[in-house]
C-alpha cells in the first residue's frame, strides 16, 4: 500500500521522529473477535467488550485501564519512540507481541502531544467529527495530503448527509432505549413523564433533577417524530417530462431542511438551541454504547469521542450541519433533497439529504484550525488554477512538471 510505501522510504533515512499511525479497528484490532465481525459491527462489539462494567479485553486494559498495575501505556509509548517507523503491520505485530491493543495505543500517542509525524486518512482531517475525535491541536502543524486530486469529493462529502428511512427509524428505536434505561434507572412511570411533558414546572419534584434527561430523551423522541410527519408532508412531483409515472425528486435551497428541523411547533431545532439538543444527543449516545454518565471534569474516552456507527451519530451530525453558523453565509453551497428511498415506488418511505457543492466550505473550517502550511501532492492537480478555485486556497507556492508524454506522441482525434 501507499501508507507501506511511505513508511518504507522513512525507514531508509537515518531520520527517526516519533511517529505513529492511525487506522480503523478493522486494520489493527487484535482480539479474536475481529476474525468474526468487521466494520460498524466490531466497532460496537468493542465498545460492549471494553465497557467498565465488563473489562472483557485484556488489550484494552493494558493502554486504558485506570488500574496502575494494569495500565503499561507509559512503557508502550516509549517503546513505540525507540523503535523504527511501524506500518500498520508492524503495529499489530508489535500488539500481538506487548499484549497491547494497537487501536487504542496509536490513538493515545497521537493525543500525548510528543508525536512528531502523524499518518492518517483523509477524512481524519476534514470531516470535523472525525477531526474532533482525535482532540489534537492542530496550531502550526504542517499538513501533507498525498494523492490530492480526491480532495474536492471528500471536501464536499464531509459537509453531506443523508437521512434515510431505516437511519430515522434506528434513531426512533436508540432514544426509546434510552428512555427505558433511564426510566429503569429511576423508577419514574411513564404517565408521570406524561404529566411533566405539558409543563416545565416542577419538573425537580416529579422525576428529580438527576433523572431529567429521561425527559430530554422524550421530548427528542417527539421532535423527531414531528419532523417525520413535516417530511411526509413535502410534496414531490411523481411524473417526468415524458409523463412516464415514475417518482422523482425535489430540490430546495440549503435553508429548507433547517426550516424543516426548526418549524416543528415549539419542539423544533434552531440555531440558539442547537447546542443543547446535540448535548442531548451526546448524552443519549453515550447512554446507547453503555458508557457511564459524564459529570463536569469527566473526560470521555477516546473511542466514544469517535464517530459512532450508531444512529444517533448520524443525527448528531446532520443537526451539527444544518446549524452551524459557520455555514449560515455559504446557503448558496447547499440543497436540500428529499425522494423515495425506493424508486420504483412513488409512496415508499422518504430519503432527506443535504448536499454540499463547495469543497472550498470544508477547506475553510480545517483552515480555521491555523495550521503552518498545507501542501498538496499529486500527479493529476492540473489544471492547477481551477483545482485552487473550487478548493477556495490561493496556494502561493505552486511546482508543475512537465508532463513525461511528449505532445508529439498524442494524438486526438474523433472516429465517425
Amino acid at each position: 500500500s501507499q501508507l507501506a510505501q511511505a513508511i518504507g522510504e522513512l525507514k531508509s533515512t537515518v531520520y527517526r521522529p516519533y511517529m505513529t499511525v492511525l487506522a480503523s479497528r478493522d486494520q489493527l484490532c487484535i482480539h479474536d473477535m475481529a476474525r468474526k465481525v468487521s466494520g460498524s459491527r466490531l466497532n460496537t462489539a468493542c465498545r460492549a467488550l471494553t465497557a467498565p462494567s465488563r473489562r472483557g479485553c485484556k488489550y484494552h486494559l493494558a493502554v486504558m485501564s485506570p488500574r496502575d498495575h494494569e495500565n503499561r501505556s507509559k512503557a508502550l509509548l516509549q517503546l513505540l519512540k525507540d523503535e523504527p517507523p511501524k506500518d500498520i503491520e508492524d503495529l499489530t505485530e508489535f500488539g500481538m507481541r506487548e499484549g497491547a491493543c494497537p487501536w487504542y495505543l496509536t490513538r493515545h500517542a497521537a493525543s500525548s502531544g510528543e508525536v512528531e509525524v502523524l499518518f492518517v486518512p483523509y477524512n481524519y482531517l476534514i470531516d470535523r467529527n472525525a477531526r474532533d475525535s482525535l482532540d489534537l491541536d492542530w496550531a502550526n502543524d504542517v499538513i501533507i495530503i498525498d494523492e490530492a486530486h480526491n480532495l474536492e469529493s471528500i471536501c464536499s462529502e464531509a459537509l453531506s448527509f443523508d437521512l434515510t428511512p431505516a437511519v430515522r427509524i434506528g434513531c426512533h428505536e436508540e432514544l426509546q432505549k434510552c428512555i427505558d434505561k433511564a426510566l429503569t434507572s429511576s423508577g419514574v412511570s411513564f404517565p408521570a413523564l406524561d404529566e411533566l411533558a405539558k409543563t416545565d414546572h416542577g419538573a425537580a419534584q416529579v422525576i428529580g433533577s438527576e433523572n431529567r434527561e429521561a425527559l430530554e430523551f422524550r421530548l427528542l423522541l417527539a421532535m423527531l417524530k414531528q419532523i417525520e410527519v413535516a417530511i411526509k408532508e413535502v410534496s414531490i412531483p411523481t411524473a417526468n417530462s415524458l409523463n412516464v409515472s415514475a417518482p422523482l425528486f425535489v430540490s430546495h435551497p440549503g435553508t429548507f431542511l433547517r426550516q424543516l428541523f426548526s418549524g416543528v411547533n415549539s419542539n423544533g431545532v434552531t440555531e440558539s438551541s442547537a447546542p443543547l439538543v446535540l448535548e442531548v444527543l451526546e448524552r443519549a449516545i453515550d447512554s446507547s454504547s453503555g458508557q457511564p454518565d459524564r459529570h463536569p471534569g469527566h473526560e470521555r474516552s477516546p473511542d466514544t469521542r469517535s464517530s459512532s456507527p450508531g444512529f444517533l451519530r448520524v443525527l448528531h451530525n446532520a443537526i451539527r450541519i444544518l446549524f452551524n453558523p459557520l455555514l449560515s453565509t455559504q446557503e448558496k453551497s447547499f440543497r436540500s433533497v428529499i425522494y423515495p428511498a425506493d424508486s420504483k415506488n412513488p409512496t415508499a418511505e422518504r430519503t432527506i439529504s443535504y448536499w454540499c457543492f463547495s469543497p472550498a466550505v470544508a477547506m475553510k473550517e480545517f483552515l480555521a484550525l491555523r495550521v503552518r502550511s498545507l501542501v498538496l501532492t499529486s500527479g493529476t492537480l492540473s489544471p492547477m488554477d481551477s483545482f485552487a478555485c473550487e478548493l477556495g486556497v490561493e496556494f502561493p507556492v505552486r511546482l508543475e512538471n512537465r508532463h513525461v508524454i511528449g505532445a508529439d506522441q498524442v494524438w486526438a482525434g474523433v472516429v465517425c
